[in-house]
Protein backbone atom coordinates (compact mmCIF):
# COMPACT_ATOMS: atom_id res chain seq x y z
CA UNK A 1 0.00 0.00 0.00
CA UNK A 2 1.52 3.74 -0.62
CA UNK A 3 0.95 5.52 2.64
CA UNK A 4 1.57 9.19 2.47
CA UNK A 5 4.98 8.38 4.24
CA UNK A 6 6.24 6.55 1.55
CA UNK A 7 4.98 8.79 -1.61
CA UNK A 8 7.21 11.83 0.33
CA UNK A 9 10.41 9.29 0.53
CA UNK A 10 9.97 8.28 -3.07
CA UNK A 11 8.81 11.90 -4.35
CA UNK A 12 12.14 13.12 -2.20
CA UNK A 13 14.42 9.92 -4.06
CA UNK A 14 13.01 11.25 -7.15
CA UNK A 15 14.33 14.92 -6.68
CA UNK A 16 17.41 13.52 -5.38
CA UNK A 17 17.73 11.30 -8.53
CA UNK A 18 16.81 14.01 -11.00
CA UNK A 19 19.35 16.26 -9.07
CA UNK A 20 22.07 13.93 -9.57
CA UNK A 21 21.26 13.78 -13.21
CA UNK A 22 21.43 17.38 -13.62
CA UNK A 23 24.82 17.62 -12.21
CA UNK A 24 26.15 14.75 -14.59
CA UNK A 25 24.80 16.62 -18.00
CA UNK A 26 26.18 19.14 -16.70
CA UNK A 27 29.32 17.86 -16.30
CA UNK A 28 29.15 16.27 -19.83
CA UNK A 29 28.22 20.07 -21.31
CA UNK A 30 30.95 20.95 -19.44
CA UNK A 31 33.64 18.30 -21.12
CA UNK A 32 31.57 19.07 -24.62
CA UNK A 33 32.16 22.99 -24.06
CA UNK A 34 36.30 22.69 -23.30
CA UNK A 35 36.58 20.15 -26.20
CA UNK A 36 35.14 22.42 -28.59
CA UNK A 37 37.13 25.24 -27.12
CA UNK A 38 40.27 23.31 -27.69
CA UNK A 39 39.90 22.79 -31.71
CA UNK A 40 38.44 26.66 -31.71
CA UNK A 41 41.53 27.33 -29.96
CA UNK A 42 43.74 24.86 -32.84
CA UNK A 43 42.36 26.57 -35.77
CA UNK A 44 42.61 30.22 -34.45
CA UNK A 45 46.38 29.66 -33.98
CA UNK A 46 46.49 28.09 -37.48
CA UNK A 47 45.05 31.25 -38.59
CA UNK A 48 47.37 33.22 -36.58
CA UNK A 49 50.17 31.51 -37.99
CA UNK A 50 49.24 32.21 -41.90
CA UNK A 51 48.02 36.13 -40.98
CA UNK A 52 51.65 36.05 -39.61
CA UNK A 53 53.08 34.17 -42.68
CA UNK A 54 51.05 37.07 -45.01
CA UNK A 55 51.92 39.89 -43.65
CA UNK A 56 55.22 39.30 -42.90
CA UNK A 57 57.64 41.98 -44.90
CA UNK A 58 61.74 41.38 -45.21
CA UNK A 59 61.49 39.41 -42.08
CA UNK A 60 59.37 41.61 -39.91
CA UNK A 61 55.97 41.20 -39.41
CA UNK A 62 53.34 44.12 -41.01
CA UNK A 63 52.36 45.11 -37.40
CA UNK A 64 56.05 46.26 -36.36
CA UNK A 65 57.17 48.42 -39.49
CA UNK A 66 53.65 50.20 -39.28
CA UNK A 67 54.43 51.23 -35.98
CA UNK A 68 58.21 52.30 -36.62
CA UNK A 69 56.67 55.30 -38.66
CA UNK A 70 58.55 58.43 -38.12
CA UNK A 71 56.74 61.92 -37.70
CA UNK A 72 56.63 63.50 -41.04
CA UNK A 73 59.00 66.42 -41.65
CA UNK A 74 57.42 69.80 -41.27
CA UNK A 75 55.70 71.46 -44.75
CA UNK A 76 54.11 74.35 -45.64
CA UNK A 77 50.27 75.33 -46.27
CA UNK A 78 51.39 76.30 -50.08
CA UNK A 79 53.72 72.54 -50.44
CA UNK A 80 50.39 70.89 -48.81
CA UNK A 81 48.31 72.87 -51.28
CA UNK A 82 50.10 71.44 -54.03
CA UNK A 83 50.09 67.97 -52.88
CA UNK A 84 46.37 67.90 -51.73
CA UNK A 85 45.68 69.13 -55.39
CA UNK A 86 47.82 66.60 -57.24
CA UNK A 87 45.88 63.96 -54.63
CA UNK A 88 42.68 65.57 -55.93
CA UNK A 89 43.70 65.20 -59.61
CA UNK A 90 44.76 61.64 -59.26
CA UNK A 91 42.09 60.33 -57.12
CA UNK A 92 39.67 62.77 -56.52
CA UNK A 93 37.20 62.42 -59.33
CA UNK A 94 34.38 61.67 -56.62
CA UNK A 95 35.87 64.00 -54.09
CA UNK A 96 38.07 62.82 -50.86
CA UNK A 97 37.31 63.13 -47.75
CA UNK A 98 39.75 64.17 -44.98
CA UNK A 99 40.82 60.78 -44.07
CA UNK A 100 41.04 59.57 -47.90
CA UNK A 101 43.24 63.03 -48.52
CA UNK A 102 45.41 62.60 -45.52
CA UNK A 103 46.22 59.00 -46.75
CA UNK A 104 46.94 59.91 -50.72
CA UNK A 105 49.47 62.99 -49.42
CA UNK A 106 50.85 60.99 -46.53
CA UNK A 107 49.75 63.89 -43.78
CA UNK A 108 47.87 63.05 -40.63
CA UNK A 109 44.58 64.29 -40.56
CA UNK A 110 44.51 66.50 -38.54
CA UNK A 111 46.62 68.39 -40.94
CA UNK A 112 44.86 68.48 -43.76
CA UNK A 113 41.52 69.43 -41.35
CA UNK A 114 43.73 72.56 -40.34
CA UNK A 115 44.66 73.49 -43.90
CA UNK A 116 41.69 73.11 -44.90
CA UNK A 117 39.92 75.27 -41.92
CA UNK A 118 42.58 78.03 -42.16
CA UNK A 119 42.03 77.89 -45.74
CA UNK A 120 38.20 77.51 -47.00
CA UNK A 121 38.18 78.60 -50.50
CA UNK A 122 41.24 76.56 -51.56
CA UNK A 123 38.95 73.83 -52.09
CA UNK A 124 35.93 73.52 -53.19
CA UNK A 125 33.60 71.59 -50.16
CA UNK A 126 30.10 69.16 -50.78
CA UNK A 127 28.37 67.87 -47.92
CA UNK A 128 28.84 68.18 -44.13
CA UNK A 129 29.85 66.22 -41.10
CA UNK A 130 31.84 63.08 -42.15
CA UNK A 131 30.35 62.90 -45.50
CA UNK A 132 31.99 66.02 -46.74
CA UNK A 133 33.78 65.67 -49.84
CA UNK A 134 36.43 68.20 -51.15
CA UNK A 135 36.97 68.85 -54.87
CA UNK A 136 38.98 71.19 -56.89
CA UNK A 137 37.84 74.87 -56.70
Amino acid sequence: MNTPQSQKFSVLEEIKRLETRIAELRGEQLRELKERRKVVLAELESIDSNIAKITEIHGAPAAVILQDKRPRRRITDEALKGVIVKALVEHGVMGLSIPEIAEHVGHDAQRIRKFISSNPKALKQQGAGRGTRYFLP
